[in-house]
């Protein structure tokens, strides 16, 4: 499952207007239950070794922050 979402701020949206152009986004994976740390790393950094992509993070656990199931 891959979730894929803007970030809108006004700094990106005065930045906007400026070269060069860039966009950020924020990129969710979850992992398969049974697999290992060190595998869903190499698996991402292989998807994304020809794109300039930074990992700034990464979170453990089952739900993402701010996010609550009732």
């Amino acid at each position: 499952m891959v979730e894929v979402l803007t970030v809108e701020t006004k700094a990106l949206d005065a930045a906007l207007n400026q070269m060069p152009r860039c966009m950020e986004y924020t990129v969710v994976f979850r992992m398969e239950d049974g697999c290992s740390r060190r595998s869903f790393m190499e698996k991402l950094t292989e998807t994304f070794a020809d794109q300039e992509v930074e990992i700034l993070e990464i979170q453990a656990g089952n739900k993402l922050s701010g996010s609550e199931e009732q």
